[in-house]
């Protein structure tokens, strides 16, 4: 597979011991290169151009393993939250990220709106992101979400409105 170095890619490069699946690390790193890792090939790092920024690196990880075990392990774990997540879902986030098919494109193949679409690519990102993978179904997950978000809206209105909660 040949992946389109754009410039979110190039300024998005990890080392193995970096990898936190974080939602960034997941849809501009590990997504897009996830066939050369199921194969065990770490990405290379991108040439430099001369120009110089600052750079704040994350701390290194030393350890003893093949460079290709490390990249198995990357994709089998992301591959394993997708696993979790409706199907429609795991195949949005593999057509958009990891192809780098056409969002709009994509939508109207799929009869769904760009905001649904923003939507499920979101959740599924949300899903699969952190340090350790979710203990709840994707729909539990999602429900508890949404009960959060509930949560937090009652507690800070809108501004000009009084909350009907603290009334």
């Amino acid at each position: 597979m040949v992946v389109k170095m754009t410039s979110s890619i190039l300024d998005r490069w990890y080392s193995p011991g970096a990898i936190r699946y974080s939602p960034i690390q997941i849809r501009y790193f590990i997504l897009p290169f996830l066939y050369e890792l199921q194969i065990g090939q770490w990405p290379p790092r991108p040439r430099e151009s001369g120009y110089t920024t600052a750079i704040i690196k994350p701390p290194r990880i030393q350890t003893y393993q093949a460079g290709f075990v490390q990249a198995v392990e990357v994709s089998a774990e992301l591959t394993a939250r997708m696993a979790q997540l409706p199907p429609p879902a795991a195949a949005a986030l593999l057509a958009i990220y990891g192809r780098g098919e056409d969002y709009q494109d994509y939508a109207r193949a799929h009869n769904i709106t760009g905001y649904g679409l923003r939507q499920l690519l979101k959740g599924a990102i949300d899903y699969c992101a952190g340090e350790e993978r979710k203990m709840q179904s994707y729909s539990a997950w999602q429900a508890a979400r949404g009960v959060e978000k509930l949560a937090r809206a009652m507690q800070s209105p809108a501004p000009g409105r009084k909350n009907a909660v603290a009334a």
